[in-house]
């Protein structure tokens, strides 16, 4: 979830804003995907269940995004 997210905000950000994605902005995203998703979620409905291996799937995610990404869109 977190890899495709990360994808997407960095083609948003590339090609509508022209700007670059930078660590702190991974970090970011990956704290609030965790948060909502396995903290908040689960406060709000008896439907949704925190778990911790999900947390560990999402910071997986994010190493594969960082991993992945285009070098030659990196900031310089």
């Amino acid at each position: 979830m977190s890899a495709l997210a990360l994808h997407l905000l960095a083609a948003e950000r590339y090609w509508f804003f022209d700007q670059y994605m930078h660590t702190i902005d991974i970090i970011i995203t990956t704290a609030f995907l965790a948060i909502v998703s396995e903290a908040l979620f689960p406060y709000l409905s008896d439907r949704f269940v925190a778990d911790v291996l999900d947390v560990l799937a999402i910071i997986l995610g994010s190493l594969w995004y960082v991993i992945t990404r285009p070098h030659s869109h990196m900031p310089e």
